[in-house]
Formats: C-alpha cells, sequence, structure tokens
C-alpha cells in the first residue's frame, strides 16, 4: 500500500558513460494504486494469477471498485541515470498538478527550535520538561538566552506535551487544548512574550478522543457532531485497538477546527505525524477508494484557509506522491526521529523522491554541544543546512554551540540553504564494484544563471575514492575551481595554491575521509564547494558558512573582464564577507559590504 515510483536502470554505464533510467509511478488515485516488484496475486486486485516482475494497479485491501473505474500510471526516461530521470518525471507530474516547488515558507527558511524526539526537551523526556516547574518557564528561559545570544529563533516546535495525552498503552492525544497547568497563561500569550510562533505537533489520537471543543468551534459548518472510528487490530505493540482518527464524512470539519484552534494560539504552522499508520490502521481509510484523497485534501483546505503551511512526518510514499494536489504541504521528513549517535543524517535518497513532488526535505532536529554526547553535531547541522528544509536544534538551556549554529544562517535567521536537497551520485545505485565506498552527495546553489556545486563525502573507505565532474547533478557548464570547506586551508589572505584546485573531465576530486574506528566518536566526512571560474575570478562565498554561495543571501553575481560584482541580502546592519580568487593576486582576496537600515543589500566588488 506504499504506492511511490519505480526505478528501473542498466547495471552499469554504456560504454559511451551513459546510465538508461526509466522511472514507472502513478499518476492519479495515489493512495489507491501501488507498483510491486516480484509481486503475487494477494498484492492487486485482478491481478492475474502468477508472479510477475512489475505490477501495477489498485492494492488488495480496497474491497470494491466503483464502475467503469479507471487509473494512470506514467512512464519516464532518461539516458543520464537516476537523478536525470527522477527529476524529468517529477518535473512532468508538478506540471501537471501545477504544484511548483516551493519557494520556503517560515518553517523551512528560518532558524527554529524542537522539542522533537531526540531534543533535550521532548514528551520522551518529560522530567526535563519539567525542571524548572512546567515547560511554559523552560521556553521562556530559553527565548531569553536565545536574545541574549543574538540567535534568531523564529519559531519553536512543540512536541507532544502540549496537549493532553495518554502516556501508557497508545501514547495518544486526548484533546486538542493546551495543558493549562503546564501552560498557565495560554500558548498565544507565551509566544508574544517570547516574541516568537509555534509549530504544534499532532499525532495519535486516542479512542476516548475529546471531540466536544471542536464541534463548538465549528459553528459555522454547523456541525452537530465529528464522529471518530477507531482502528481496526494490527500487529503493533502500542496501538491495542485504541486508537482513533475522524470519520471520512467529518474530516472537513475535523481539520477546518484544528487549523483555526492553533492559528488562533499564534502557529507558525502543522505538523502531522505518524501518516503510515493513520492510513494503515484504519479501514474507512484503506478499503474504499476516495476516502483517504479526500481526508488530505480536508487537512489542505483548512491549512490553506488560515495560511499554515503543514509538514508531513512518517509519510508514506503515496502521500507524498498525493502532495502534488496540496499546496499547503511544503515539506516532509527524510530521516528518522533525532538520536544522539544514530544516522537519522542519511536523508538524501528520501530528498530525491521529496524534490521530484515539489517538497522540501527535513531531517528531525539535532543538538549542538559536543560534550553533551551528540557526537555527529557538525554533520547534522551541516546536512539540515544543505537539506532545504526545517533547520531546528534542540539543545539544554545554556549548552547550544552558537558557532555551529551561526554557519547555517544570515544574522536574522534566514537560513543559508542550497537550491536543491542533498543527493546521491549516480553511481550508488551500481554494483559494488562501481558504487562509492561510502555516501556522497551533491547539491548546487543557482544564482544569475551560473551555479555553485557543493560535495559531502562521509566515511569513505576507498584511499582513491574520487567523484569526477561530470558527476555532478545539474551538469556542470564551463570552467570551475573546488576547494574544500571546514579545513581552515581556504580563510583570508590564505595561498590559492594551497586552497583551490582545478576540477575538470581530466582531473578528478579525492574525497576519501576514512572510517572511524570507535563508534562513540564522531562519523568522519569532508565537503567541497565548486565555483565557477570566469576570466580568473571565481567567487568562493562565505567560507564560514556550510553553504557558502546561497540563492538566500546572494540576488545576483556580475562577472567581467575587470572584477566581480556580488548583489547580497541579509539583516539590518550586517556585514557580509566573502572571498575570492582573482587572476591577480596569488592569495585569497576578501571583500566585505554592510546593509544599511535604509536598504535590502549591498553590492561587495572586487576588481
Amino acid at each position: 500500500q506504499e504506492g511511490g515510483p519505480l526505478v528501473l536502470f542498466a547495471g552499469e554505464p554504456t560504454s559511451a558513460g551513459s546510465l538508461p533510467t526509466m522511472v514507472l509511478a502513478p499518476f492519479d488515485n495515489f493512495k489507491s494504486n501501488i507498483l510491486g516488484y516480484n509481486c503475487t496475486v494477494e498484492d492487486f486486485i485482478g491481478s492475474p494469477e502468477y508472479t510477475a516482475q512489475v505490477c501495477a494497479g489498485p492494492h488488495a485491501h480496497l474491497e470494491a471498485l466503483p464502475k467503469q473505474f479507471e487509473s494512470t500510471f506514467s512512464l519516464s526516461f532518461s539516458s543520464s541515470g537516476p537523478t536525470d530521470a527522477m527529476h524529468t518525471w517529477g518535473k512532468t507530474l508538478r506540471g501537471y498538478y501545477k504544484k511548483e516547488t516551493t519557494e520556503g515558507d517560515v518553517l523551512t527558511n528560518k532558524l527554529s527550535y524542537w522539542t522533537d524526539n531526540g531534543a533535550y526537551y521532548s514528551w520522551y523526556s518529560y522530567d526535563n520538561l519539567m525542571e524548572k516547574g512546567r515547560p511554559a518557564d523552560v521556553l521562556m528561559n530559553l527565548a531569553e538566552e536565545f536574545q541574549e545570544n543574538k540567535i534568531p529563533v523564529h519559531y519553536y516546535q512543540l512536541d507532544a506535551y502540549w496537549f493532553k495525552f495518554e502516556r501508557e498503552n497508545a501514547n495518544c492525544k486526548l484533546n486538542w487544548e493546551e495543558q493549562s497547568h503546564l501552560f498557565p497563561d495560554g500558548l498565544k500569550s507565551l509566544g508574544e512574550k517570547m516574541n516568537s510562533t509555534w509549530l504544534y505537533y499532532d499525532g495519535p489520537t486516542c479512542a476516548k478522543f475529546e471531540v466536544e471543543n471542536l464541534i463548538a468551534e465549528n459553528k459555522e459548518d454547523k456541525a452537530s457532531s465529528i464522529e471518530m472510528v477507531t482502528s481496526n487490530p494490527y500487529n503493533l505493540t502500542w496501538a491495542q485497538g485504541q486508537l482513533a482518527t475522524v470519520h471520512p464524512n467529518h474530516a472537513k470539519s475535523y481539520f477546518r477546527a484544528l487549523m483555526k484552534q492553533i492559528k488562533e494560539k499564534g502557529a507558525a504552522g502543522y505538523e502531522i505525524d505518524f501518516m503510515d499508520f493513520g492510513y494503515l490502521l484504519f479501514k474507512h481509510y484503506n478499503a474504499e477508494i476516495e476516502t483517504a484523497h479526500n481526508y488530505l485534501a480536508a487537512m489542505n483546505d483548512a491549512a490553506v484557509e488560515h495560511s499554515l503551511p503543514i509538514q508531513y512526518c512518517m509519510p508514506l510514499p503515496s502521500d507524498l506522491l498525493a502532495s502534488v494536489q496540496h499546496s499547503a504541504v511544503t515539506n516532509a521528513r527524510a530521516s528518522q526521529d533525532y538520536q544522539i549517535g544514530e544516522d537519522n543524517w542519511n536523508i538524501a535518497a528520501t530528498a530525491l523522491l521529496h524534490e521530484a513532488v515539489g517538497l522540501r526535505s527535513s531531517k528531525d532536529n539535532f543538538q549542538t554541544n559536543v560534550k553533551n554526547g551528540a557526537i555527529n553535531a557538525a554533520l547534522n547541522a551541516l546536512v539540515a543546512t544543505w537539506s532545504t528544509g526545517p533547520v531546528g536544534f534542540s539543545d539544554e538551556v545554556g549548552s547550544a554551540d552558537y558557532a555551529l549554529i551561526r554557519k547555517t544562517c544570515s544574522e536574522d535567521g534566514t537560513i543559508l540553504s542550497p537550491s536543491h536537497p542533498p543527493r546521491p551520485i549516480d553511481r550508488t545505485y551500481l554494483s559494488a564494484t562501481s558504487a562509492p565506498s561510502g555516501h556522497i552527495w551533491t547539491t548546487a546553489s543557482h544564482v544569475a544563471g551560473d551555479t555553485w556545486h557543493l560535495i559531502l563525502a562521509i566515511e569513505t573507505s576507498d584511499a582513491k575514492e574520487t567523484v569526477g565532474v561530470t558527476e555532478l547533478f545539474p551538469r556542470v557548464e564551463g570552467d570551475v575551481v573546488a576547494y574544500e570547506m571546514g579545513t581552515g586551508n581556504c580563510g583570508k589572505g590564505s595561498r590559492v595554491a594551497s586552497c583551490v584546485s582545478k576540477f575538470s573531465k581530466s582531473q578528478s576530486l579525492n574525497v576519501h575521509t576514512g572510517t572511524r574506528k570507535n563508534p562513540s566518536k564522531p562519523l568522519l566526512f569532508r565537503h567541497f564547494a565548486v565555483s565557477p571560474l570566469r576570466n580568473g575570478y571565481a567567487l568562493l562565498g562565505e567560507t564560514d558558512k556550510f553553504v557558502p554561495v546561497s540563492s538566500d543571501r546572494v540576488t545576483a553575481v556580475r562577472f567581467a573582464k575587470s572584477g566581480v560584482e556580488v548583489d547580497v541580502k541579509g539583516a539590518e546592519n550586517e556585514t557580509v564577507e566573502m572571498l575570492f580568487v582573482t587572476p591577480s593576486s596569488p592569495s585569497l582576496v576578501s571583500a566585505r559590504c554592510s546593509i544599511s537600515a535604509s536598504s535590502q543589500g549591498c553590492t561587495i566588488v572586487v576588481a
């Protein structure tokens, strides 16, 4: 019932270097259609009684299909490998459904603080939340600390503790109102005192959910009731038949009430979690052809009505495909929950699907203080910044690494993201003899017709591991130079020869990292930036940021024979400094400009 695309490609590149690939995917009825590989009759309705290599059609949990039911699947081709094939397929799908690639919103564009699983203050570390007496006091202390240290947090994610919940068995919400003993002045008032907004979490619903307040909120719908239905027996140890969801006929009233209430409480957005179980557990949604679609549409329409962006969490691939029909859905989780030492940084393959359907990817929250055990803090912060989705740290009061956090954003808290999330190089999908010896990802920023690429290598064991310029996506146009970030070798006054190297079809880039010997130590990684070389000039950018050239910072670059001009934007009174390669200097050249209170930007000039 997962319903994602199926990508098929040649086992090895052709003699000409191409990698023929096709993408087969549902084009409509996203919550009902699935694809199978080596599938059997049990998987599909109306399948012939034999095993086939590839099958497509409605899934077997549907109890009936309407007369003259039709389903459409699309087939896309590329000779340039899986990344280009997914890009081509996604562009066609988004074009048909008029789903624009999101320009971002407060959830994805601004720095945030999270209390989700893995955070120091979270539903799972409830004692920490109560250490100052109540969560309201903890959050207020955090806000005061961030303001004092000029860390511009724009919103706080509130996990399951904000509403009344049942901790045993079902782990579910009992109502949709803040707990007064934890937030005595209400969340709206608290947010105003903190000068911030909230991302409201929504998770599993208890069978004894108190629905009366939602009915009261829906007087304009003349809803005399909002019926809830309970989950079917299912092999989940924590569900035990104690969960519920809204009846399909009442989804519109239900979501209008939810969105109205959180909007009035100062919401920046809405996070819907456990989407997979929310579909698989309930026969009302997985056994009927239209109900799941109507559920998602009701959620979207209510969010649009109240100008609230939505984050999908634990979605099925079918939910991601269906999001092309829902403009309020702007990002989705690409990682598992954050746990210190775990691999929830590994988002690139999922991000490839997210970008294809027009969503930004979310790497879950991360702690930054290595002394507190956040052993992969730098890697998590980098990946979150490259994800194009939310960047939310989650440290204890007084323990955040502010220097690390500042690498993610400008002084006003705008995330300096690339134009794409990271994607695995196509060799990742090939046989063991051709695949890289670790993770190798690429992404890029587009500014004024030029492209600045980024490369990340993680735990590459082969000392001869390299990346070729033809492996970057989008394809490199013109001459480029590369440099390694985070080493200290590429700073103001550094020798060009010791920092920057040529990168071409005849000169690859060595990306060997080695592998850690002790699992309690950080994963080994290296990251590189690739800059266009025009008339002997190269803009290396802000080398103290994870994305040195971002369209969230740089609005225009003008190369000329005699120099280069860079238009930048940022916070009021912020000074922006960038590094350049010039044809006449053996050292890197630094130049800066300051953004005045009366302007929205400034221009850096190097001649």
